[in-house]
């Protein structure tokens, strides 16, 4: 299966915060991930907020939650102008779980 996605380093390590994030929040009190774009003067910016996210995470880089999307590993939905919601998918879970035993 992960032979065919091509990842870097900082996208596998947000897939396995999102999939450690995911799996922390008991089944029955799940959400999915928000992430909001906030625009300025200086361009724009995205928060990611999710309950099990560890604190003061640093804002991830939204192209590569969209790598992510397009790997099949999270299922990205555009919401409307400023926000976007995912959960880790089956495969990404999956893939996640790959990651942390290869880095043992």
């Amino acid at each position: 299966m992960s032979d065919n996605i091509l990842l870097e380093r900082e996208q596998e390590e947000l897939l396995v915060t999102l999939a450690r994030a995911q799996q922390s929040v008991p089944r029955h009190e799940r959400q999915k991930f928000v992430v909001l774009e906030f625009t300025g003067d200086g361009g724009s910016e995205h928060a990611l907020l999710h309950d099990g996210l560890p604190e003061g995470m640093p804002r991830p880089y939204f192209g590569d939650i969209e790598t992510l999307a397009r790997q099949g590993l999270i299922s990205l939905a555009h919401v409307d102008q400023h926000k976007w919601e995912f959960d880790v998918t089956p495969k990404g879970l999956l893939y996640a779980e790959r990651v942390t035993q290869r880095q043992k």
